[in-house]
């Protein structure tokens, strides 16, 4: 396996993020599906400098990025985005890329469940063509019920993979699982060869080892199905905004400004990881995830 990690959970320079991975012993980054902010060259650079590698990209689906949306140009759109997210993987010499479908956080059908389906598999297929020509393979992501209703287990996730076409995949994540599977590792057991990505995170989205999630259970299946594809890691830690904390928070309701970082990204995060962690945190997170995963291993 090949320890991985996202880096859309806290924004600051990839070679911050680049030379974190490094310290504490990761081999690669999945990196946010942002094409226009990472250069080839200049981020090739980087992940050379400090020897890890690109697993590939991960589609950030913010505001109207939605296979399944009702107005077609916003479909034509997301389709261009996830293909130049290909492109981006392909460039960086990545493997495989984990597509959400749809808008995360966003909670209604755009039109009935057939036809949203349609209209996934219809722009999947497009982007399969994309992901053929950069020998990237996708990897389908099922998300719970609280951030989109599309897809939110992984048997659903194979069935669209298979709507799609014989070379498409599925990505399964833990904290996911967690909530919607009956039984995780069988779930792994039955995505077999098609289970392309993995990300990690437990049952409160904290690092590893920190909720109730079965880490034995899951590894067993992973090694059971003989995957060797990247594990990364997507913890989420949870900001106290009570007068228990610890010590004092910085933002409460509104969304912070952060130079360069755009507002949807900045929502984003603070929608779905309740705020920004500080370095210190931040360092302690990474490093204590890769340390449990390995003492597993």
């Amino acid at each position: 396996m090949k320890f991985s990690m996202h880096n859309w959970m806290r924004p600051e320079p990839l070679e911050v993020t680049v030379e974190r991975l490094a310290r504490y012993g990761y081999d690669a980054i999945e990196l946010m599906g942002e094409p226009d902010k990472y250069e080839p060259e200049a981020t090739r650079a980087i992940l050379k400098k400090h020897g890890i590698e690109c697993s590939g990209t991960v589609s950030l689906m913010t505001r109207d990025r939605d296979l399944t949306h009702a107005d077609p140009k916003c479909r034509q759109a997301t389709v261009a985005y996830l293909c130049r997210c290909l492109e981006l993987a392909e460039a960086l010499g990545g493997e495989v890329m984990c597509i959400v479908p749809t808008e995360v956080g966003h909670l209604q059908f755009y039109a009935s469940a057939e036809q949203c389906w349609e209209w996934a598999v219809e722009g999947l297929k497009r982007v399969a063509d994309t992901a053929r020509k950069c020998k990237v393979r996708i990897g389908l992501e099922p998300l719970n019920r609280f951030e989109t209703r599309f897809l939110n287990r992984g048997e659903q996730a194979m069935e669209l993979a298979r709507a799609v076409g014989e070379d498409v995949g599925v990505t399964l994540d833990t904290f996911h699982m967690n909530i919607e599977e009956d039984d995780a590792a069988r779930t792994i057991r039955n995505a077999g060869s098609m289970l392309v990505d993995f990300h990690l995170g437990d049952s409160n989205r904290r690092p590893p080892g920190q909720g109730h999630v079965d880490w034995k259970a899951i590894f067993g299946a992973l090694k059971g199905i003989g995957y060797d594809g990247p594990v990364a890691s997507e913890f989420v830690n949870p900001i106290d905004y009570t007068p228990t904390a610890r010590k004092p928070t910085v933002w409460h309701t509104e969304v912070p400004s952060i130079e360069g970082v755009p507002p949807e990204q900045l929502k984003f995060i603070m929608d779905l990881g309740s705020g920004i962690l500080t370095a210190e945190d931040y360092d302690l997170a990474v490093k204590q995830t890769i340390e449990f995963v390995k003492g597993l291993l």
